[in-house]
């Protein structure tokens, strides 16, 4: 059975689609590595998930710009 175009999608072409794709990346990160989450740590689990999320496309790019993040130390 299938929902009714307008059901699913706005006047100007809007979806979901995106949301529901993240929040199942997130779910099956959850269940395949970390098994479970606490509420307490919930939220830094989605910052996580967003920042993996919108960099997919360029996983090469993702460790120097963690890297960038902290200040050189001089020894």
């Amino acid at each position: 059975m299938s929902a009714p175009r307008d059901g699913y999608v706005g006047p100007n072409g809007e979806n979901v689609n995106a949301v529901e794709n993240f929040w199942r990346h997130v779910k099956c990160s959850i269940k395949g590595t970390h098994v479970s989450v606490s509420k307490r740590y919930l939220e830094r689990y989605a910052k996580e998930f967003e920042y993996r999320f919108n960099r997919r496309m360029t996983p090469e790019k993702m460790l120097s710009e963690l890297l960038s993040r902290f200040p050189e130390t001089v020894a």
